[in-house]
């Protein structure tokens, strides 16, 4: 069956700026820059991605049906780039071509996801804790709604998951499979909950939309899994210009993304559709 929700316009264009953020980041990790907006970025970047992953939450009436959904948009993608692009690609070029890819290669790349959290294609992280997020959210709701419909006590436990995650940062202390990032995340996730009960933003009486932003935010799962390669490739190819700053490198990965995604996009959604949300497999 394929996932045809409603789009609210305005919400694919925040979440465009939140991938083009992403990709700006690891681009900018191919020269190791840094500018004067990246602070910004930061409280930008995955706090919305997390606050709007909370707005669109919804119990589906059992926990069932609940964890069905969740494993077809989020599970479903991370297993299946997860064990390509971070377990068999590794390891096929280790041993068929006998190239390294940065995190090394054999049997624990299965479960470095867990530990060290370092593998080849690092940005799916964000699949498996929202993943985690979700769950730890269903539960808080089931629980708190059994005393009061009121968000008070799911505010308050949430405030101390939050300070704990936020302590577990402060003091470098890790969990395994990013347990302690999305901690540290998941009160976004909550206050997008909570603005969507209180109606608290604004309904879409006239169209909202960047087309290049808000065409990329639809599809930005699609993105999010594969732009580590994109821009690691366009990176190497534009790494033979001679005679130009990195500055100007990371000008030209940029624009170069664009038409490479508006060739990939559609090819993923033709090829890949039960493994890019675009299609459910469970539910």
């Amino acid at each position: 069956m394929t996932l045809t929700p409603k789009r609210i316009r305005y919400i694919d264009t925040a979440k465009g700026l939140c991938i083009f953020l992403v990709v700006l980041f690891h681009a900018q990790g191919l020269y190791g820059l840094r500018f004067w907006w990246d602070p910004i970025a930061v409280w930008l970047r995955m706090p919305l991605y997390y606050f709007l992953s909370g707005y669109f939450f919804k119990t589906y009436g059992s926990f069932h049906r609940f964890l069905l959904r969740k494993t077809d948009r989020l599970l479903i993608p991370f297993v299946f780039f997860y064990l390509t692009t971070s377990f068999l690609l590794p390891n096929f070029a280790y041993y068929c071509l006998g190239v390294t890819i940065n995190t090394g290669h054999g049997w624990p790349l299965l479960w470095a996801f867990v530990w060290p959290e370092q593998f080849p294609n690092v940005p799916i992280w964000f699949l498996w804790s929202l993943f985690l997020a979700n769950l730890l959210f269903f539960g808080l709701v089931s629980l708190t709604r059994k005393y009061t419909s009121a968000l008070l006590p799911l505010w308050l436990i949430t405030l101390i998951i939050g300070v704990v995650g936020w302590q577990m940062k402060t003091y470098d202390i890790n969990l395994p499979a990013f347990i302690d990032t999305t901690f540290y995340y998941f009160p976004f996730f909550v206050f997008g909950f909570c603005c969507k009960e209180k109606d608290w933003l604004p309904s879409e009486k006239r169209p909202v939309t960047v087309p290049v932003v808000s065409y990329f935010g639809r599809y930005s799962i699609m993105i999010l899994v594969s732009h580590n390669f994109v821009v690691q490739g366009l990176g190497k190819m534009v790494g033979h210009i001679a005679g130009i700053s990195d500055n100007w490198r990371l000008v030209i990965v940029m624009l170069l993304t664009v038409p490479v995604y508006y060739l990939l996009i559609p090819l993923m959604r033709r090829l890949l559709p039960h493994v890019t949300a675009q299609k459910n497999v469970l539910s």
